[in-house]
């Protein structure tokens, strides 16, 4: 199984450029990700971003970087959490990344 993929090679598959565009990778049947998306929408009406949402299962190539290293939350193409994601990492994390 290979690992995420690194920062650097995160295609821009959102369509979405700017510095506070938050991705959440994930699929549809993932519950740690609808979980996550959720947190996601929470933190977003405290801090303000943009969300997008990938499913990694309709890229053959992030599903070959991610297996099942999911969810995943990037800020551009820099991975910022994977798996476990919490409210308290996203507001801990996210405002000093989203400047």
């Amino acid at each position: 199984m290979n690992g995420p993929a690194s920062p650097s090679s995160l295609p821009n598959v959102t369509g979405q450029v700017g510095a506070r565009v938050v991705t959440l990778y994930g699929a549809p049947d993932c519950h740690l990700c609808h979980e996550a998306m959720a947190k996601l929408r929470r933190v977003q009406r405290l801090i303000g971003f943009e969300l997008a949402e990938v499913d990694v299962r309709a890229n053959p190539d992030l599903e070959a970087h991610f297996g099942t290293v999911i969810p995943v939350v990037a800020v551009g193409d820099r991975i910022v959490i994977t798996s476990k994601v919490t409210e308290f990492r996203l507001l801990r994390l996210l405002p000093e990344l989203l400047r």
